[in-house]
């Protein structure tokens, strides 16, 4: 057996460990006084929903996340465990967020990311404007690894180390 095929190169994100994100950041957010989050940004909706499609996340502290996609829905179900609202554009997410009572109290954005255009066009769109950053809490919380990151770190080690052992053989 190929000691790549013995490490494994690719395990997708459970879903317990998903919510388990999740539930990590709502609990920063509830401490901090933000009733719901908006996830855009590629490295932060991957960790939050195991998927890189285009959309995004919508975290309330008193409901189930909700996960937009845009495109490559087809790709989206086969990366995430998640349940995903299809949209033909973005601002089709207006109706469901207003329908869920979502857009009231503090909203919190990854304004670190975000472009200040994107944001902008965004909250017209939504017609809400109470935003704050929550770029330190998704740090903080991703800095803490569970046992699951860090067996995909240690992975992860290994194919590298692999990787080098070959090319010194070639080179």
């Amino acid at each position: 057996m190929d000691s790549l095929q013995e490490i494994g190169a690719f395990d997708p994100v459970s879903k317990e460990e998903l919510i388990r994100r999740i539930n990590g950041l709502k609990t920063m957010m509830a401490e901090e006084g933000i009733d719901f989050a908006v996830i855009m940004q590629n490295v932060d909706m991957f960790y939050f929903t195991g998927t890189t499609q285009k959309g995004m996340l919508v975290i309330a502290l008193d409901q189930e996340p909700l996960l937009f996609i845009e495109k490559s829905l087809t790709r989206a179900r086969l990366d995430t465990p998640l349940d995903i609202i299809p949209i033909g554009r973005d601002k089709d997410a207006r109706k469901t967020l207003e329908e869920k009572n979502i857009l009231m109290g503090k909203g919190g954005m990854e304004l670190d990311v975000v472009p200040v255009a994107v944001f902008e066009r965004f909250k017209k769109m939504i017609g809400f404007e109470n935003f704050v950053d929550i770029s330190w809490l998704i740090k903080e919380l991703r800095a803490i690894k569970s046992p699951f990151e860090l067996t995909q770190m240690k992975k992860s080690g290994a194919i590298v180390s692999h990787v080098f052992a070959l090319a010194g053989e070639v080179i």
